[in-house]
């Protein structure tokens, strides 16, 4: 059976903090579904769109996430996806999910993952299919808004992908943004994320030509924050809808990672690995000294 959770591992500093993850068994996709999903919100304003569970979208397991086009549309009414907020932070995310194009009318261009922060238009990192093939690219904007888009020499076919993702160094001037499928880097870029901070990531169909059609499947979704720091508190259930970056607050950008339900404060994973073998030791130790001979 696969693994649904919201998880955080810290077994040290350097290894990596699961925070999210959702293979779709529960059969929903928001909080307020019975039973709860993971995402904060969805976005569906075509009523033509299909965003759901389905048998038909699962790789593994019982349900995986269908996304259907089928009437394309222009402006805001193209985009149809779920969509995870999170509490802002600096450092680095990545973004793991299996993906298939079920059906393709070959026109036109659709971004089915992306990676928002505090920039102009939000999203820092992308992955695009672009007609005909579709053919795999990466995009995504600086601290600017200024977009930079890298094709691949990849087409893909009908099978699953796994797809990962990844921002490092987001809030400095020597960011990486970089993208993998099953297993091969095919773009790898610097990108200066100088004062920007993650908010949110989504699946589905984010913007781009609107004479896209098609069918998408999507499963075993994860996201890590790989800085090995400290605890960015809980999900937040709010909405990106609109477009806009999420409310960043006043905070300053920090190196923090990416946790949920954890409230560790501000010492690394390590520190707390000792202190817990030197209370053990301890307690062993005095029990040791109260028995009798």
């Amino acid at each position: 059976m696969k693994a649904m959770a919201l998880a955080v591992l810290v077994s040290s500093a350097a290894s990596a903090q699961v925070a999210f993850s959702d293979d779709f068994e529960t059969g929903t996709l928001t909080a307020a579904e019975v039973p709860a999903g993971k995402w904060s919100s969805l976005f569906l304003p075509v009523t033509t769109d299909v965003l759901s569970t389905s048998p038909m979208a699962a790789r593994a397991g019982t349900f995986g996430l269908r996304l259907v086009d089928a009437t394309g549309g222009t402006g805001s009414t193209a985009l149809s996806g779920a969509e995870l907020n999170i509490p802002a932070y600096s450092g680095d995310l990545t973004l793991t999910f299996w993906m298939r194009v079920v059906a393709t009318n070959n026109s036109g261009t659709v971004f089915p993952a992306i990676i928002h922060g505090t920039v102009t238009s939000s999203s820092i990192a992308e992955v695009g299919l672009i007609s005909p093939g579709p053919t795999v690219t990466l995009q995504g904007r600086d601290l600017t808004g200024a977009q930079t888009q890298t094709p691949t020499s990849l087409s893909l076919d009908g099978g699953w992908h796994l797809f990962e993702l990844k921002t490092v160094g987001v809030g400095t001037d020597a960011g990486v943004r970089s993208l993998t499928v099953d297993g091969t880097p095919l773009v790898t870029e610097s990108v200066d994320w100088s004062g920007v901070q993650l908010v949110r990531f989504e699946l589905g169909e984010g913007f781009g030509s609107r004479s896209w059609l098609g069918t998408l499947d999507f499963d075993d979704v994860s996201a890590t924050a790989n800085d090995g720091a400290v605890d960015a508190g809980s999900v937040d259930g709010g909405s990106m809808a609109d477009g806009g970056a999420a409310d960043a607050g006043t905070e300053a950008p920090s190196r923090r990672g990416l946790q949920v339900g954890c409230d560790c404060g501000t010492a690394p994973p390590s520190v707390w690995v000792v202190g817990w073998l030197l209370l053990v030791l301890r307690r062993t130790v005095g029990s040791l000294g109260k028995r009798r001979p």
